[in-house]
């Protein structure tokens, strides 16, 4: 009890010594994401040094795109152009077209419309240098003309988006090609180009008109078979209503059958007639709605001049708001795991679930107080994070899903939020790992003189419950007796080793050699066998 109250003292200390240090030095970036790019940064180093550029590009891509999401621009600029050094010296042009296509964004956002420009002209002459006249050309070739529009160089801009309106031509691409009619129309009237510009309207209304009309002429036809169906049915009932009175006159008599035969086939025959009005009539009223809109269309490509004008600033809001969703589902999944973050984004809250099989894991530091007295606040938290973040790494190679951390405690489990049977098995190979790691980190710490961490681990297998708890934090945690025993399993363990229980043990027997090491009592478990897992 001693113990833990002047752990719980210590820690409330640390914590607001290394909340004042972070006041003083904050980063750049969010916590979670500083992490995460230094994370990336070492894996450069790792695949440059093993001479892998592909990789060590890949992973530049991933940290300029961090702070680009960030707004930090030049940062963004900067590892973009180190990842764009290394595929030219690999020769992979579509990397290079992508690249100069992303540091043409992000100086069109800096306002640097004359750098923007010079970054779409090299990815233009990548995409020419392909061969291939098709959609990518287009993009490109409409992104320069935005750009030179930008800087009201509309003259400049007319030749790119003609070419680009010649490669949807060559397709046969009619909504390019509309697209590429109206810039043009827009690109003329803007550089004083009145005549061209009525022209290019023309185009793109008449083009315009021609898919509109594709679309109701195929409404016509679908309408005109039902009313030739409607009109068939009625020449077959004409023909049974007079096919039943003929044999009817050549009666010597009327009996009630025959009457009431005839009844009903004329009630049908009126009812079919009364139906094929009906669809005459929609069918007018169609005719009518279309004059109608063929009527207005003028003026609506009027207005689509207006709004073309707040085209470049809608793109780029759209293009903020992707970021910002983006950065709230990031966010969400660092949180929880994705199965219960998309549950949580669907319904509003996520349900709890049962899971008959699932494996928890404990750790613990040996020695953790006498550690603390030895480091400074921020010596120790560097460490702590050093040694977990290396446990997040080697759980998610394994399939294990992160519940939480305690102080020095960490806590993780297989098996949820998906439910599989192999999660025993994964969890002794993920406590294995972890053993190793610290084992080899400890032996480095000590010779450099300082001291080493030795750490417990437990585990057990069994069922449990999983969900969220909070409003406002959210939190994944379990609970059940699997929990408790797993808990027990660590304290009861030793450093260095990894201490399982009777039902782990007999669920991974067969794949880890084990040695019996006695009983331990559990809550509402009575005495639970132990084993240590070999190495």
């Amino acid at each position: 009890m001693r113990k833990k109250q002047l752990l719980a003292l210590w820690l409330g200390t640390s914590l607001l010594l290394f909340q004042s240090l972070i006041a003083q030095h904050a980063p750049s970036l969010p916590d979670a994401q500083q992490s995460q790019v230094e994370q990336f940064l070492q894996e450069i180093a790792t695949y440059q040094a093993a001479n892998n550029y592909n990789e060590a590009a890949r992973y530049l891509n991933k940290v300029a795109r961090i702070y680009w999401d960030h707004e930090d621009t030049q940062q963004a600029l900067d590892y973009y152009s180190q990842s764009l050094g290394l595929n030219q010296k690999l020769g992979n042009t579509h990397a290079q077209l992508s690249i100069y296509n992303f540091m043409g964004m992000i100086h069109a956002d800096r306002g640097e419309a004359q750098r923007s420009i010079d970054m779409y002209q090299k990815a233009l002459d990548i995409a020419r240098s392909t061969g291939q006249r098709n959609a990518s050309l287009i993009e490109a070739l409409k992104n320069m003309a935005f750009s030179h529009e930008s800087l009201q160089q509309y003259k400049a801009a007319i030749p790119h988006m003609k070419e680009a309106l010649e490669i949807a031509q060559e397709m046969s691409n009619l909504e390019l090609m509309r697209t590429c009619y109206f810039s043009l129309a827009d690109l003329c009237g803007k550089a004083g180009m009145e005549a061209e510009s009525v022209d290019y309207f023309a185009k793109y209304s008449d083009l315009d008109k021609h898919l509109f009309k594709e679309g109701a002429d195929r409404e016509k036809a679908e309408a005109q078979r039902e009313v030739q169906q409607i009109a068939a049915n009625k020449r077959a009932v004409e023909a049974e209503l007079q096919g039943a009175t003929k044999a009817l006159g050549k009666a010597d008599s009327l009996n009630q059958e025959a009457q009431m035969e005839i009844r009903l086939l004329e009630g049908e025959k009126e009812i079919r007639e009364l139906k094929l009005k009906e669809q005459e009539i929609l069918l007018e009223n169609e005719r009518l709605v279309r004059n109608s809109l063929i009527g207005g269309f003028v003026l609506v490509g009027l207005l689509a001049f207006a709004l073309v004008l707040g085209y470049l600033e809608k793109r780029k809001s759209n293009r903020q708001l992707a970021v910002e969703k983006e950065k709230s589902e990031s966010l969400l999944l660092n949180i929880l795991p994705k199965a219960t973050a998309d549950e949580l984004k669907n319904q509003g809250f996520a349900t709890p679930r049962h899971y008959d099989l699932a494996t928890v894991m404990f750790t613990d530091f040996k020695g953790f107080t006498q550690i603390t007295e030895q480091l400074t606040p921020e010596a120790l938290i560097e460490l702590l994070d050093h040694c977990f973040l290396a446990m997040d790494e080697i759980i998610e190679r394994h399939g294990l899903e992160k519940i939480k951390t305690i102080g020095d405690s960490y806590m993780c489990a297989g098996g949820i939020p998906i439910s599989n049977t192999s999660n025993p098995i994964d969890t002794v190979k993920a406590a294995l790992e972890i053993q190793a790691f610290m084992a080899k980190w400890t032996e480095d710490q000590r010779r450099n003189g300082h001291p080493g961490w030795e750490l417990r681990i437990g585990i057990h297998s069994g069922p449990l419950v999983a969900g969220v708890v909070g409003k406002k934090k959210f939190a994944y945690d379990i609970w059940g007796d699997t929990v408790n025993t797993a808990s027990r399993m660590e304290s009861s363990g030793q450093a260095g080793k990894i201490n399982i229980s009777g039902p782990t043990y007999e669920l991974v027997k067969d794949h880890f050699p084990c040695t019996y090491r006695g009983k331990v009592s559990a809550k509402n478990k009575g005495e639970v066998d132990m084993y240590f897992v070999e190495d």
